[in-house]
């Protein structure tokens, strides 16, 4: 719960008030930057995906999302325990009225309280209502509806429960004791100048210098200066997050949503704040927004069932691995500009958590992974520094009890301190999979993925392939025996052949760019649980006419299309978490902004954008012998330079070869748009093609 710390004697409050630093005005926030295109690539693809939902799965969606802001935002203020688990069920399925009632009641309402503040910080938003006093003052009755008392300390030191003052500023000046090493206590404006700051905060609120701000720094800035002046007696960091929400509420839909993993960066970029140093705090709320924007728009493609129930957590396990991961990046702290922080699921028993410099070097590369005694009720985590955890199941479920947080605790700071690093290279290379359609760019983009100096270029590898589909289907027309273990320790040599030669390079990834994996994508998801795809579309069109001039393709018209459609329908088994999508029509038409988008994605895995040779992007992959394509990129004096090309030629999609084709891919082709709207962009149409055909 929020609390009230009162310093002991009247000398102690008078320095205290002394040292209170007012905050800023807009006009000292103008020259901070946030990365504008990087957030507008994200709200955009969320407009495209809002657009081609229904407008009740939109709604319903955003009332998850309010849920789920409400848990969280009451937990980070510690008026509820965390339930991780529990928040990813309301966001991916909608909770019956009764179960959500019957939740929020056996927690005094808290949660209720904080959904309804940002249900109507959401009507402000769409109304376009100005910021001021008393609707701030509103949203904090609204969150503090349920408590009717709140904690202070008294002078002698001891913590008592007194009444919460209703439609008043605080009466007694407050501050916290800052998670930031060396800042101590962090002041707030004194009691008596809370009126005077918060009438000057309305009046920035609503200025001219404050609407030209990006919504990021709005957000950053609203809920940096509120907590400044921490004006009320309890409540004051709900309160915060409802007013940050509001600029992302009026921009996309959605409040600002910061998950229990992500706490630790927003606690300490908060105190960095008072520091000083504000680049954190806008650097977290961008990743936490854009985070809230992304995972809307995955749910959105992927929606779950109408109506769910709302269960306990289902694994013990995955409530063990999420404990330990909230616990690690606490102990490590906030990567700075010259480090990165990865995680990645590793199956679902296992997680691997990497934090390198800029070059790549591992400072802590961990993996961990829980097993379950079902007889004795206990989780084993074992690390791969050899360190064992063993915690009983029943102090896990329905909610990890605080003698669990301590454990996981202090047994994550003994791992680091006996020096829990792993040297990166006894790790297992990890697969990049670039696949698709055959004449998709597979053999470009692999080239441009492999070219840089952590991953192994294996170009067409075929070793997964072949070992996952064309000698299975081989031995099975065979009358011999042992064929299923053949296939097994195939299916392993393939994997272990790759990782060794990507070892032997120094490097921490390969890369197979066999377009046909596609038609394997499910065995490789289960057996390679770690590895990352990369799904490269081409709108039916020019991918046909290209296929129809290799015999392999098919002898007909009619056979080459159903390729495409066979391919495709593999995509289904890709894994939408790992699963990076690229448009040839796009990276033809914008070479620029696609590639920059490939290399965000990759960058989240650890390879620094820097690394990837763009000289490949000129080069002509994959051409026909004397029949060289045009290339995305040309070398001028040395510099590679990104210029566009026509993904088709539109005369040569006559209308007698529409009519063929389009029966055959209709299906498949609206399946395509409808799943990825923002990605999947077809080349210019010809006149004689109806638009809802292609």
């Amino acid at each position: 719960m929020d609390s009230v710390r009162v310093p002991r004697t009247v000398e102690e409050l008078a320095a205290l008030e002394a040292a209170y630093r007012p905050f800023d005005p807009v006009a000292a926030w103008a020259g901070m930057t946030v990365d504008a295109a990087r957030w507008q690539r994200h709200a955009d693809a969320l407009t495209d995906a809002v657009r081609h939902a229904k407008t009740s799965t939109w709604e319903d969606l955003r009332d998850r999302f309010m849920q789920a802001a409400a848990l969280d935002s009451s937990a980070l203020s510690q008026m509820i325990r965390s339930v991780p688990d529990l928040t990813a069920v309301v966001l991916r399925s909608s909770v019956a009225d009764g179960d959500w009632t019957s939740f929020v009641e056996t927690n005094r309402l808290v949660v209720e309280c904080q959904r309804r503040a940002l249900v109507v910080a959401s009507d402000v938003a769409r109304a376009g209502v100005s910021l001021e006093e008393n609707l701030i003052a509103q949203l904090q009755d609204l969150i503090t509806e349920s408590q009717q008392t709140y904690t202070v300390s008294t002078d002698d030191g001891s913590r008592i429960e007194v009444d919460l003052p209703r439609r008043q500023y605080k009466p007694v000046s407050n501050y916290l004791m800052s998670p930031v090493d060396g800042l101590g206590i962090v002041p707030f404006a004194p009691a008596a100048r809370v009126a005077e700051e918060m009438r000057r905060l309305s009046g920035e609120l609503n200025s001219a210098a404050f609407k030209r701000l990006h919504p990021v720094l709005q957000s950053a800035y609203a809920h940096f200066s509120l907590q400044c002046i921490h004006p009320f007696a309890d409540g004051n960091g709900r309160l915060c997050r409802t007013i940050a929400s509001i600029p992302l509420l009026r921009e996309v839909g959605l409040p600002q949503l910061i998950l229990a993993d992500q706490w630790p960066a927003y606690i300490q970029a908060l105190g960095l704040g008072h520091q000083g140093d504000l680049r954190p705090l806008v650097d977290t709320f961008l990743t936490a927004q854009i985070n809230t924007m992304a995972l809307a728009r995955d749910l959105l493609r992927d929606p779950a069932p109408a109506v769910g129930a709302m269960p306990l957590i289902d694994s013990a396990e995955r409530a063990m691995l999420d404990l330990v991961l909230v616990h690690l990046r606490a102990a490590l702290g906030v990567p700075d500009r010259d480090t990165r922080l990865g995680v990645s699921r590793l199956g679902k028993d296992a997680v691997r958590v990497a934090l390198t410099d800029q070059r790549g070097a591992p400072r802590v590369d961990l993996h961990f992974r829980v097993q379950s005694d079902d007889a004795d009720g206990w989780l084993r985590v074992t690390c791969s520094t050899g360190d064992v955890l063993e915690i009983n199941d029943r102090d896990i479920q329905p909610v990890p009890l605080e003698i669990a947080h301590l454990r996981v605790r202090s047994w994550i700071e003994a791992v680091l301190a006996r020096g829990g690093t792993v040297d990166l290279a006894a790790a297992p290379a990890r697969g990049l999979f670039v696949l698709g359609v055959p004449r998709s760019g597979t053999t470009m983009m692999g080239s441009y993925v492999g070219s840089h100096p952590k991953v192994l270029g294996l170009a067409e590898y075929g070793g997964f392939y072949a070992a996952h589909s064309i000698v299975p289907a081989y031995l099975q027309a065979l009358p011999g025996r042992e064929h299923e273990g053949l296939v097994v320790d195939l299916a392993h040599l393939a994997e272990e052949h790759a990782i060794g030669a990507a070892r032997a390079s120094n490097c921490s990834w390969y890369c197979d760019a066999t377009p046909w994996n596609l038609q394997v994508a499910g065995a490789l998801t289960d057996s390679l649980p770690d590895a990352v795809f990369i799904l490269m579309l081409r709108h039916f069109s020019g991918a046909i006419l290209s296929l129809r001039q290799f015999p392999w393709a098919g002898q007909t018209l009619e056979t080459v299309a159903q390729l495409w459609v066979t391919l495709n329908s593999f995509i289904a088994q890709l894994p939408v978490d790992r699963t990076i999508v690229v448009s040839y029509d796009a990276l033809d038409d914008q070479p620029a902004e696609t590639i920059a988008g490939v290399d965000d994605a990759l960058a989240t895995l650890g390879l620094d954008p820097a690394g990837f040779d763009r000289r490949q992007l000129a080069a002509s992959h994959a051409a026909i012998i004397g029949k060289p394509r045009p290339t995305i990129a040309r070398i001028i004096d040395g510099q590679v330079v990104l210029g566009a090309i026509p993904s088709l030629n539109p005369e040569r999609w006559t209308p007698a070869l529409h009519r063929r084709v389009w029966p055959i891919v209709e299906g498949v082709q609206r399946a395509l748009a409808d799943q990825f709207p923002s990605v999947y962009v077809p080349p210019a149409r010809p006149r004689h093609v109806p638009e809802n055909e292609w």
